[in-house]
């Protein structure tokens, strides 16, 4: 009569960064239980046994298998070398989290004599996933900062710490309500998806004898921003002002919308405000709105001039691209008798666009603008879209791509109704209340955020 041998798995645990879409590994074939999904998981190294390749893999929160799992899968291994083997999990995005992983082996058809089944366990806790040290604040939990598997941000630690990741790729899990004053993240060269999500609360004060550009971003430099959604901001900068950035470089920002109140601060001469952008280079913008409030004033000195204001943008140097965008703006603007040779520029999209050589020396310049429009109130409204053509006192207005309108009554020319729909916003205005008004939406939030 044969012996019966009994054997269970060796299991090596080491989490190596979650993906949003992992594809089926090559020898590997996981049937998640119960309908349960996740965009992000854990990977287990394994090595199937030579007397099996059916397994039932099983997390349990906490330190010990109790009560019920979490997530269970059927997984078949016909590989003989080591796997991944990926299992969606749950866990917490904004901080280490412990679990218990389960292995049970089953026995191979026609080995029933012989062997019975085995199940061995281990427990792990997560781990940061962008090299940072455990503990680090604002440290990510999912991806690996590639384009394919970015940072998954779901705190307000966790945006901040996007500075410190400046050129990676981030997805904005979840909507994040900030509190107190923002520092402007630096220099951004990376990708930042929004994932159709909100940030609210945003405060940045800036003061007379700091000229770093002011917004979410500080500058972004050949980086991007799609689908955010900033509500109920507020920004104020000495030189150059937006929602989403202070100033961009070759850079685009898409399917984005902000309400905000921006207005600048006494100190630099000619500050650009915008309701996107404050200033932009050779970047693009589009499918994206302002609402709210821009306001620039004279300042207590008496000596100052705004140089430019526009309801997307301040300032756009060197043929920036604007398109399918809109501002719903209440203005306030007032101008400065003392500095006369340098006129005010306020625009329904842009105050000025320019071609700059450096050292402050500007040629006449242009926008590649389409389909874009503006409702403007308040006192220093704008009459044009383009404020300034040639960044002279003389320079020409313009209405390339661009059009006033009173309101919207319905979705304007150009604007794709598979991306925009007619709904409501939120306007703050500049006495501290907020007005609804009729203008279109992107689908992207609506569809999020009914």
């Amino acid at each position: 009569m044969s012996k019966r041998r009994v054997f269970a798995a060796a299991l090596v645990l080491c989490l190596l960064p979650a993906v949003p879409v992992r594809a089926a590994e090559s020898g590997v074939t996981v049937m998640v239980q119960d309908g349960y999904s996740c965009d992000y998981g854990v990977d287990v190294p394994f090595t199937r046994s030579a007397r099996t390749g059916s397994y039932t893999f099983a997390l349990y929160p906490g330190e010990a298998v109790s009560g019920a799992p979490e997530v269970t899968a059927a997984v078949e291994i016909t590989a003989a070398k080591q796997v991944n083997v990926h299992l969606p999990l749950r866990y917490d995005l904004a901080g280490p989290s412990t679990w218990t992983l389960q292995v049970t082996a089953h026995v191979a058809p026609g080995r029933e004599a012989f062997d019975r089944e085995a199940s061995a366990t281990s427990t792990f806790t997560t781990a940061p996933t962008c090299g940072c040290p455990a503990g680090t604040a604002g440290a990510y939990y999912a991806g690996n900062g590639s384009e394919k598997s970015p940072f998954w941000v779901a705190t307000p630690g966790q945006l901040q710490h996007v500075g410190v990741h400046s050129a990676s790729c981030l997805y904005q899990e979840r909507d994040i309500n900030l509190t107190g004053t923002w520092t402007p993240l630096p220099t951004f060269t990376g990708i930042y998806d929004g994932g159709g999500h909100k940030i609210t609360g945003l405060k940045v004060l800036g003061s007379s004898d700091d000229l770093s550009p002011k917004g979410l971003f500080s500058h972004i430099l050949g980086g991007s921003i799609t689908s955010l959604w900033i509500e109920n901001a507020t920004v104020s900068g000495a030189n150059a002002s937006g929602t989403f950035a202070g100033s961009m470089n070759n850079g685009s920002i898409s399917f984005c919308h902000a309400t905000a109140h921006i207005n600048d601060v006494d100190g630099y001469q000619w500050p650009s405000l915008g309701g996107i952008v404050g200033s932009m280079t050779s970047s693009q913008l589009e499918n994206c709105y302002f609402a709210g409030v821009l306001q620039s004033d004279k300042g207590s000195s008496g000596s100052r001039n705004t140089r430019w204001v526009g309801g997307i943008s301040g300032i756009m140097y060197n043929y920036c691209t604007v398109r399918n965008c809109y501002s719903y703006v209440e203005y306030q603007v007032t101008d400065d008798a003392f500095y006369v040779h340098v006129p005010l520029s306020v625009g329904g999209i842009a105050g000025d666009a320019s071609q700059s050589l450096g050292n402050d020396q500007f040629l006449p310049g242009g926008v590649n603008s389409f389909y874009n429009y503006w409702v403007a109130s308040g006192s220093g409204i704008p009459q044009n879209g383009i404020a300034n053509l040639s960044n002279s006192p003389a320079g020409p207005s313009a209405n390339n791509g661009c059009s006033k309108l009173s309101s919207f009554s319905s979705l304007p020319g150009g604007f794709d109704s598979e991306i925009w729909e007619m709904g409501t916003v939120q306007l703050p205005t500049l006495s501290g209340s907020v007005q609804t008004v009729n203008a279109p939406v992107l689908k992207i939030f609506t569809q999020k955020h009914p």
